[in-house]
């Protein structure tokens, strides 16, 4: 058998550079379309390990409540903690939701939200505050330039990586919540057993 012939690195073309240019679309699109992947995959994670605690507190319930008064409060007290991570991911769910929203339905204040004012991206800008001269998405009789379109896609591009960031840490989050709340379920199941 002859040996499969070997492709030349990408780096030793010639001419090659890192990264993606703004005027070239395709590659940036797909550069956008893989942290938009990412940031779903992160966001459908922490969104079922959230579900799962709040489900796993409605089945351990009865066992918090039976377990007598001492061991309930203890309960209780250590469930806070779990409690408030749980939260903290959803808030950073819904704020990676609102980083992406706007950039998909389109306008020309959406997408990457303002960090200056701490604008969400669904958030209209301040009054007085330019923050581009498109036209929204979508008008009728609107053709983008190249140079509108290279707008566009910079903030097409912010939006789904502020997208990417939230949903990442909301995924860390979700990660240490889950690992405390299954502590949590253990200890709950050592106190019932030894009630």
């Amino acid at each position: 058998m002859a040996p499969a012939p070997q492709e030349p690195a990408v780096s030793a073309l010639t001419g090659y550079q890192t990264g993606f240019r703004w005027d070239e679309p395709i590659p940036a699109l797909a550069a956008v379309l893989i942290a938009l992947q990412r940031a779903n995959h992160a966001t459908a994670f922490a969104s079922w390990t959230v579900t799962t605690i709040g489900l796993g507190l409605i089945f351990q319930a009865r066992t918090v409540w039976t377990a007598g008064s001492v061991p309930a409060v203890l309960l209780t007290g250590l469930l806070l903690p779990v409690l408030a991570m749980a939260a903290r991911v959803t808030v950073l769910l819904v704020h990676a939701g609102r980083a992406g929203a706007g950039a998909a339905v389109g306008g020309a204040w959406r997408g990457a939200g303002d960090p200056s004012t701490g604008a969400a991206a669904d958030d209209p800008p301040a009054a007085g505050l330019v923050t581009s001269v498109l036209p929204p998405a979508g008008e009728a009789g609107a053709e983008l330039g190249s140079a509108e379109a290279a707008d566009r896609l910079r903030l097409l591009t912010a939006a789904v990586q502020r997208r990417e960031v939230l949903a990442h840490a909301a995924l860390n989050w979700a990660y240490a919540a889950g690992v405390a709340f299954l502590a949590w379920s253990f200890l709950t199941t050592l106190l019932s057993a030894g009630a």
